[in-house]
This record gives structure tokens, C-alpha cells and sequence, in this order.
């Protein structure tokens, strides 16, 4: 029986905490609980905890525009929204009446147009006949790719029966359209499995498995391709499941257009975590900006496969005269309209830290914030969380809005502010983590461009030398290139394991919580004894024996 909308109402799926220790709790002899990752260094395989996850905003235009060829752009914002950093978070997620509104408005929407568009029409129903037999082809074909498994009979039949009802053929066909573009299982990743030993332990089957595969890999629904391996058994261990994502990187599973899919959705990952996915950029080279940090991570994961650090050691960037002579400092143009690789030149930037989609991501609402970039970095590159200043907090007998950047007197520049308040004996214990790091960055404005003085106060001249707190004490380095190779050179180890963490979160679409550190030590052993190649975890995470399995509460 199809799953309407408004079972979705009384339907939650929460996550709990935990993973399976014991060896002797995994089923004898089942082939997904064996895999080159997902098991610890003891031989016990890690499964995780999931729930119910609701297609993202971005996932689902995709899939629809992949289903039936109509962009539902116009429809989408009406979903419900997504959370950050990554948007898959099913903790964040609850039914709805909105969800219901949305997906009823963007449901005959979509309808509406195929049927009225010949060549849609005739993409989607590629029999002449107009009969029964016409639309029960239609109802199978259409129906397992947007549910992403075969319908059942009874399922076929009532489709079959509400399409009949109807004054006409392509009236039966939107009718069936709106009816799947409206089920749960079209709306959410709906995964269910078969026991595999303990009770909550379930192994999904391939059509399950195919799903995660192609929603972590492009974003998307699975191509006919891989719904064909899942229907031959294809995708029963996790060497098929690992052969399956290392063809589809290369291009021999689906074409090359679905290899640059999985590419974009590599840099999707890292514009949501890095979050300049949303940056407010400036408009004039805003999706120039966007190409040059999505050229550099497809060059280092894919074109040269390279270590992950090279996003910071990168010693040219992709840019067209534009975009170098707004960057400034000297970076070299290299004499082309449309974006080419260039050196850096005798500007002081390197790698990814240097573009300015990274550098405008935490600023404050009209100026650089030397506070929330150091914090930044602590927080996001280094998965390090710095502690909330306390409540009634007070600087020389004063009450400090912690909310709000300290302005400077008349004759004051910023970095005399900085230096009398967040640097003071009260606020430094947490501050030096963080500002001492932002003033190394604060020669770059809050769209990348270079400049040598404060831009509310030309006669403030900027520095722009900052420092790194360690335990061993405080290096010194000048801008975006020099704090990159001061983190590659003492936090590589770092870097490399709040990557891991990050892509497992976005993976998994949720935190990863505490007591599940041996999935992260275990992807991560693999990332770095690897050299630190990202398509060596990614193909390691779904070839590992979670991959395959699900636990429940």
C-alpha cells in the first residue's frame, strides 16, 4: 500500500547513541559485516545508529529534476528548511503540515508540466498505446525510480485503478505523477533491511544500499545503472558496494556526467563545511570566486590526487584577470577573460585559506572580525570548540555585551581596542585562541581583498602578523599563506581527523557523538596511513560494514 503524506505526521525517527562492540553479536558469515573500513583495530565492525531522513532541499530538486525533467525551482522554497552546517541532519528534521503543503503544491506542479510538455511526456511514457497495459509499464518503470526500489503488485494495481478513474490517458499519467511525488518513500530515505543477528541490527538490501550510495556520492537518486546492480545482487558485499563508487568516480557507471555530479558534490561537502556555500560574496565575482575553490578541490581529490593538505599548500589558483586584480597584492594576472591556473606571485596568499570565499565567511556585519576567524578556524578546520565567554562579564568594573565588537575612540585603531579589551588579563585565556589568529588575516577584507590599512580609518595601518596558540607556545606567521603552512607543518594530524569527522557527519546526517570515536579513529588510521587521499575515505566509508546496515533503538 503506498504511504501517503499524512502518515508522515505521526512518523518520527530519532537517532540514539551508540555501536555494536561484540564481535560474537554480528551474524556468522555475513559478508557486509567484512570490509577494508568500519572495522576497529580489535576486528569488531562498527555500525551506527540511524533514523528517518527527509530528502534536503537540494537533494530533492535534484532527484526531481532527474525523475520527470521539470526543475521544481520555484516550489522549493516552500519546503521546510534545512539545517546547518550540512543540511541532511534528520535530527533537525519533523514532519510537518508545511512539508505536506509543500510537496502537494510542487507535486501537481511538476505533474502539470510533464503532461504538457510533448517531449517530457514522451521521455517519461515511451509507449504509444494509451491502454492499460500503456500505463501499467508506466506505473512500474516511473514508480521504482521514484521510490528507488520495484513497487510491489497491490501497489501497481491501486496506481493502475486511480489512474483508470480518470477522464483520459495523460490525465491517469499526472494522476500517478502527483501520487508518487507525494509518498514518504519518494520524500524520505526510507530504509527498513532484514535481521541481521541482533535485534536492532538490521542489513539493508541493495536497492537500500544503492540509495545511500548514490545520495552521499551525487545528491541525487539512483540512474537506472546502479538500480540495475541492485537488482542483480550487485551490491552485496562491501567489495561490490566499493567497486560500484570507484566507477562512478571514474565514469564507467553511468557516464562522466554523473563522475562531475560526484565531483560537485565533493565540493558541495567542503563549501557546506567551510561554510561559503552561503557566504555573502560580492555579486561582481561572487561565481568567480566559487569556481576557483571548487577548481582547486576537484584538482587536489580528483585531477591529481594529491594529499587533502594541498587545498592549503596550493601554490597558484584559478582566476581570470578579474578576479586577480580584485584580490590585489600583487597577485599575477594571467592575462585571460575566463579563469586559468596562475601563481600567486608576490602576494602572501597559498591554497584555499586565501580564496575569498573562505575569508568572507566569518566576519562581522560591516567589517572584519579578527574574534570570529580565529574562531573559525579553532572551530572548523581544527574541530576544536572554544569555550562561551560567562555571563555578566565585565571589563574595568564595566558590563561587556559580548554580543558586540568593541568600537574604537576617535583616536584610537582597531588593534588599540582589541588590545585593551579581548586581549586584556581578563578575556585573553580565550581570546588569544582566537584573535591572535584573525589579526594575521586582517590584511584581507571581508571579500579577500588586500589592503594595508583599516577601511573605516585609512591612518590605521594593519600589520597583518598574527600568531598560533599551542601547547609548545605561540608561532608567529604573516597572512593566509604563512597560517596555512603553519597548520600543515604542526596540525596536519589535526586537519586530517576534523576532516574525517566532518565528512562522517555529513554522511551519516548527523553529530557523531562521543562514544562512537572508534569510527572516527578508524576512517581516520585509514585517511592518514593512506597519504591523506579524500576519494581513499570516501570509497573506505561505504565499503565499510556500516555502510551496509543500519541500527535502530
Amino acid at each position: 500500500m503506498l504511504r501517503t503524506l499524512l502518515a508522515m505526521l505521526v512518523v518520527s525517527a530519532v537517532a540514539c547513541v551508540g555501536v555494536i562492540e561484540d564481535p560474537a553479536e554480528i551474524a556468522a558469515g555475513d559478508p557486509m559485516a567484512k570490509g577494508p573500513g568500519g572495522t576497529a583495530t580489535d576486528g569488531a565492525p562498527i555500525y551506527q545508529r540511524s533514523g528517518l531522513r527527509r530528502l534536503t532541499q537540494n537533494e530533492l530538486r535534484s532527484t526531481i529534476k532527474d525523475l520527470t525533467g521539470v526543475d521544481p525551482i520555484a516550489n522549493i522554497g516552500l519546503l521546510p528548511d534545512d539545517s546547518t552546517p550540512f543540511d541532511n541532519d534528520y535530527t533537525d528534521q519533523y514532519p510537518s503540515g508545511r512539508l505536506v503543503a509543500a510537496a502537494k503544491t510542487m507535486a501537481e506542479s511538476v505533474a502539470a508540466k510533464v503532461v504538457d510538455d510533448a517531449a517530457l511526456f514522451a521521455r517519461l511514457v515511451v509507449c504509444t498505446t494509451a491502454d492499460s497495459a500503456c500505463m501499467t509499464q508506466f506505473i512500474t518503470t516511473f514508480g521504482r525510480r521514484a521510490v528507488r526500489h520495484p513497487l510491489g503488485q497491490q501497489e501497481v494495481a491501486e496506481l493502475a485503478a486511480l489512474a483508470g478513474q480518470q477522464p483520459d490517458f495523460k490525465t491517469g499519467v499526472a494522476v500517478v505523477i502527483r501520487t508518487l511525488l507525494q509518498d514518504l518513500e519518494f520524500l524520505y530515505l526510507v530504509e527498513r533491511g532484514s535481521p541481521a543477528g541482533p535485534a536492532d541490527l538490521f542489513r539493508l538490501n541493495g536497492w537500500e544500499v544503492a540509495s545511500r550510495l548514490s545520495y552521499l556520492l551525487w545528491g541525487s537518486m539512483p540512474n537506472d545503472q546502479l538500480l540495475d546492480l541492485a537488482a542483480r545482487d550487485g551490491l552485496r558485499s562491501p567489495a561490490d558496494v566499493r567497486q560500484a563508487a570507484s566507477r562512478i568516480l571514474a565514469g564507467t557507471l553511468g557516464g562522466m556526467t554523473v563522475a562531475k555530479r560526484a565531483r560537485e558534490r565533493v565540493s558541495r561537502f567542503h563549501a557546506m563545511w567551510l561554510g561559503y556555500e552561503q557566504a555573502p560574496l560580492p555579486p561582481a565575482v561572487a561565481s568567480r570566486m566559487r569556481a576557483e575553490t571548487n577548481a582547486l578541490v576537484e584538482r587536489v581529490i580528483f585531477d591529481k590526487r594529491t594529499s587533502w593538505l594541498d587545498l592549503f599548500r596550493s601554490k597558484e589558483s584559478f582566476v581570470d584577470d578579474t578576479l586577480a586584480t580584485f584580490y590585489g597584492d600583487g597577485m599575477t594576472r594571467p592575462g585571460s577573460a575566463t579563469p586559468t591556473w596562475a601563481p600567486y606571485g608576490a602576494s602572501k596568499r597559498q591554497g584555499i585559506l586565501s580564496h575569498g570565499t573562505f575569508l568572507s565567511v566569518a566576519n562581522g556585519p560591516a567589517e572584519t572580525s579578527v574574534t570570529l576567524r580565529g574562531k573559525n578556524v579553532r572551530n572548523t578546520l581544527l574541530c576544536q570548540e572554544i569555550a562561551a565567554p560567562p555571563p555578566n562579564l565585565t571589563l574595568g568594573g564595566q558590563p561587556v555585551d559580548t554580543t558586540r565588537s568593541p568600537e574604537p575612540g576617535p583616536n584610537e585603531c582597531r588593534i588599540d581596542v582589541i588590545k585593551r579589551t579581548t586581549l586584556s588579563p581578563g578575556c585573553a585565556g580565550c581570546h588569544n585562541q582566537m584573535d591572535l589568529i584573525g589579526l594575521g588575516l586582517e590584511r584581507y577584507d571581508m571579500t579577500g581583498k588586500y589592503r594595508t590599512t583599516d577601511d573605516k580609518k585609512p591612518t590605521c595601518r594593519i600589520a597583518g602578523e598574527g600568531q598560533l596558540q599551542m601547547e609548545e607556545g605561540l608561532k608567529t606567521f604573516q597572512g593566509p599563506a604563512g597560517l596555512s603552512e603553519l597548520l600543515v607543518a604542526t596540525q596536519a594530524k589535526t586537519l586530517g581527523r576534523c576532516l574525517t569527522s566532518q565528512f562522517l557527519r555529513f554522511a551519516t546526517g548527523r553529530e557523531i557523538r562521543d562514544d562512537e570515536s572508534r569510527l572516527v579513529d578508524t576512517m581516520d588510521k585509514t585517511f592518514q596511513d593512506g597519504g591523506l587521499l579524500f576519494d581513499d575515505l570516501l570509497l573506505a566509508y561505504v565499503s565499510s560494514a556500516g555502510f551496509g546496515h543500519r541500527l535502530v533503538e
